[in-house]
């Protein structure tokens, strides 16, 4: 987390070992959508500094992660983009 005010990092998390390839906000307050290297999703709470829940999400690396509406949406290598109902 960074405040944008002094430009100066004021919080650091560890997520997945794995590696995070791309994070988007979702609905819920101070929640993020994590798209993993090894092809998973982690929903992760700044709010409590924990993952929340983590899925297999694609058969191939994630490309793309964001959240419309009610749905979290994943594309990855493996040619298929795919809406979870949160």
């Amino acid at each position: 987390m960074m405040d944008i005010g002094t430009g100066k990092i004021v919080k650091s998390y560890f997520v997945n070992k794995s590696g995070i390839i791309d994070s988007c906000p979702l609905a819920m307050q101070e929640t993020f959508g994590c798209a993993l290297a090894n092809n998973q999703v982690s929903l992760f709470s700044f709010k409590t500094g924990t993952t929340i829940q983590t899925f297999n999400a694609h058969d191939d690396t994630i490309t793309r992660i964001l959240f419309r509406q009610k749905y979290l949406v994943t594309t990855s290598l493996d040619q298929t983009i795919k809406l979870s109902d949160l």
